[in-house]
């Protein structure tokens, strides 16, 4: 059975933001994107974003947020070795500020630059804690990005795991002008390794809904249908479903079954195609077979 790849931009992207290991990606202009492919555009770089946000939250537990960059090579996956970190002072509320000066290139190869500002309630392992994450000149890859992102603990729920929900409200802007824009409200049960040191012990599910606006104006929306299935010793979502609906009509993405591997399907119209997530770099289109 043939299988066409028609998602590719959706796959060079994930490649750019992290999923997917590689040497050199090129940089793809928002406006080349259809809905899929801005979904998992901003999906991968929520992503990227993560390893930071979690490390300083927690950093009360670690030793202080001043030997996190020390620590970027002992268990912080996630966390930029060249980012510096500095904070408000040791009561709460406290601000985090993470300074990526003016280029720093972090795991997985892509470069941030400006500062992500972490502001905290209380500490993150309290019940109704809150974090408050904004942007200051940030952009990741040379993708401009503004906006906010609000997590709140909600404390155990009856099977003992941890809940926090999220609201994020963002905006990219490449360097042609071109906007991107993404509302959501959902929450990540963990599962394990809620504030703890190693980003290897952390995994979650994340579910929620939202809506995109893309660079045309066109507004379409996000339903994760089967919770999202993360475990930060696998650099690929292990399981989930999301389902769009747009002015493209509508399609769902699946990332598997569970199995830490570089595979994911993608369905529109009838017609199911699989997305090798490490094998399609720049773009280039290739067909695959059973």
């Amino acid at each position: 059975m043939m299988k066409s790849v028609k998602h590719v931009a959706a796959v060079a992207v994930v490649a750019t933001f992290g999923l997917a290991s590689c040497d050199s990606t090129e940089d793809l202009g928002l406006s080349s994107f259809g809905d899929m492919e801005q979904e998992a555009f901003l999906e991968s770089v929520e992503m990227a974003l993560e390893g930071e946000i979690e490390s300083v939250s927690f950093a009360g537990r670690i030793g202080g947020e001043a030997n996190l960059s020390a620590r970027g090579g002992k268990g912080f996956r996630g966390f930029s070795d060249c980012a510096t970190v500095t904070k408000s002072g040791e009561e709460f509320p406290k601000t985090i500020t993470i300074d990526f000066g003016e280029g720093c290139e972090g795991p997985h190869g892509h470069t941030k630059s400006g500062q992500i500002v972490v502001t905290i309630s209380d500490a993150m392992s309290n019940v109704g804690a809150t974090r408050t994450v904004t942007f200051e000149n940030f952009s990741i890859n040379d993708k401009a990005v503004v906006g906010t992102r609000v997590t709140t603990n909600q404390g155990q729920n009856a099977d003992g795991f941890w809940v926090v929900t999220k609201s994020v409200n963002m905006t990219l802007t490449d360097s042609e002008g071109a906007t991107l824009s993404k509302t959501f409200d959902g929450s990540k049960t963990w599962l394990s390794g809620f504030g703890a040191d190693s980003a290897a012990t952390k995994v979650y599910q994340k579910d929620g809904s939202g809506s995109i606006t893309g660079v045309e104006g066109n507004t379409f929306t996000k339903t994760i249908t089967t919770p999202i299935m993360i475990d930060h010793s696998c650099r690929y979502p292990l399981s989930g479903v999301v389902e769009m609906s747009g002015p493209e009509g509508e399609g769902t993405l699946d990332f598997g079954d569970g199995a830490c591997d570089n595979l994911a399907t993608v369905t529109r119209d009838g017609e199911t195609e699989e997305i090798d997530l490490d094998s399609i770099k720049r773009r280039k289109r290739r067909r695959l077979r059973d």
